[in-house]
């Protein structure tokens, strides 16, 4: 709940800086590059909620708010894109699926 509250003063703040978008990732801290092996993703519900949160805040901003996944890599292809229609569902506007493993990925 903690980051939900501070994504929706994110978004509001963003507002003031006239953002076009921004992006929401779902791994965990500290943040690896996409390629890179070790990398671990937070609960699906828990971005979920930050997303929400975003999509609440934004209002009638048209701030756009895009929705990445680095699910691929620890969780295998099908999590990330279950992971990618929820966040659709939450209401992100773009999904991003990081670092897909071969062409059939794409």
């Amino acid at each position: 709940m903690r980051v939900a509250i501070a994504v929706y003063t994110y978004v509001i703040c963003s507002g003031f800086l006239r953002l076009a978008g921004i992006i929401l990732e779902d791994q965990e801290w500290p943040k690896k590059c996409g390629h890179f092996e070790g990398k671990r993703v937070i609960p699906q519900a828990e971005h979920t909620g930050k997303i929400r949160a975003a999509v609440e805040a934004r209002g009638d901003s048209g701030l756009v708010i895009i929705a990445r996944t680095d699910a691929r890599a620890p969780l295998g292809l099908e999590a990330a894109i279950a992971r990618g229609k929820a966040y659709i569902a939450a209401g992100a506007d773009v999904l991003f699926v990081e670092a897909p493993q071969s062409i059939e990925d794409l």
